[in-house]
């Protein structure tokens, strides 16, 4: 089962303390970002987009 990175949770300083990652079943969870990068999860952490972005392209 491949799990693949959704997007990225910030704070207001701007680091990363959450990534949103979905497998093949359509399940989805927030995972810590050293766990995303010790997993191998694809895309790599620092392509994926911020929440906001992602929720935009939603309403879009």
């Amino acid at each position: 089962m491949a799990t693949r990175g959704l997007y990225v949770q910030r704070l207001e300083s701007g680091a990363i303390h959450g990534v949103q990652v979905r497998d093949d079943v359509g399940t989805e969870w927030t995972v810590e970002p050293g766990v995303y990068i010790n997993r191998g999860y694809e895309p790599p952490i620092d392509t994926l987009p911020d929440l906001k972005d992602c929720d935009q392209r939603r309403t879009v």
